[in-house]
């Protein structure tokens, strides 16, 4: 997450916090980027946290597979 979240920028530990609950995972997970389900989530996680509204996750998929 600090990659993406650095904390100059932002509260990084309390993003990580919602996106690990969101996603329902431990905070320290590694992620198997390639894995079509988890970016899902995590980017689904990640939206809400910069958004704060819920992602539409047949359009995330539909993001990932373009990718």
């Amino acid at each position: 997450m600090s990659t993406w979240a650095p904390a100059s920028e932002n509260a990084t530990q309390k993003y990580i916090d919602i996106v690990s609950t969101r996603m329902n995972l431990a905070p320290d997970i590694q992620f198997d980027y390639s894995d079509e389900l988890t970016m899902v989530q995590l980017v689904a996680a990640m939206q809400f946290v910069e958004c704060g509204v819920p992602a539409d996750l047949k359009k995330v998929a539909k993001g990932y597979q373009m990718a």
